[in-house]
């Protein structure tokens, strides 16, 4: 009797159904067949995110991310500013500013408390750059929020008159390093005497300038020379 070609294969009992395994001699079809059905295609799910999510907590920052100034001068218009979630203002906040490293307020304090407007913002008082200037930071603290901006500070490299009822005023032409000896007056370390960014004397070994507030002229000083004593008017 002619056996039928298919008999060579054997059939094995197993829990996927139309399974079979290949006799010793031979290599199930079906094997194949069912081996393909087992790809399984992949596809990507790609999933929309948005770009930035807005965020929900309050902030507290300064309203520029640095500052620079010059030694002997000051800082004017800094602020800082106080949102609920980023950019909506928060009005009637307490913030407290503190300097450190030379830099103080207009007064010579080095911390300033203030209530947020209803911008969310506090103007601080002009700040103050230490003679030699350096880098430092202005610190920020507004109930459990906190921040920080860096300052830097160059060394002044000009002469400066300051009176307690009037800001500063620089004297560009008198050369760095150059002694105060009163009533605007300077001396350099070469002997010339200067009143503000007028040369009045060289050769000048020792000098002394007065201010008096109560005189229409200008303030009076008395100097030495290796050729003269003189009072200038």
């Amino acid at each position: 009797m002619t056996k039928n070609r298919f008999e060579k294969y054997r059939d094995v009992d197993t829990s996927l159904s139309d399974w079979a395994l290949p006799a010793a001699d031979g290599v199930h079809r079906r094997t194949l067949v069912q081996g393909a059905a087992w790809t399984i295609p992949v596809i990507a799910v790609t999933t929309a995110t948005p770009a930035a999510a807005a965020s929900n907590s309050p902030t507290l920052t300064f309203t520029k991310a640095s500052y620079t100034g010059v030694g002997c001068r000051f800082i004017k218009g800094a602020q800082v500013k106080r949102t609920t979630d980023g950019s909506t203002a928060d009005a009637g906040k307490s913030v407290t500013i503190t300097l450190r490293d030379g830099y103080t307020f207009t007064d010579g304090t080095t911390t300033y408390t203030a209530t947020t407007d209803s911008n969310g913002l506090i103007t601080l008082p002009d700040i103050k750059v230490p003679r030699d200037g350096g880098k430092s930071s202005f610190g920020a603290v507004s109930g459990d929020l906190s921040t920080s901006a860096p300052v830097t500070g160059a060394k002044s490299e000009a002469a400066f008159s300051v009176r307690h009822d009037q800001s500063p005023v620089e004297y560009a032409d008198v050369p760095n390093g150059s002694k105060p000896v009163g009533g605007r007056y300077y001396l350099t370390s070469d002997g010339k005497l200067y009143f503000g960014n007028t040369l009045k004397a060289s050769n000048v070994t020792t000098a002394v300038g007065q201010y008096n507030r109560w005189s229409t002229e200008v303030p009076h000083s008395f100097w030495t020379t290796a050729e003269l004593v003189g009072l200038p008017r």
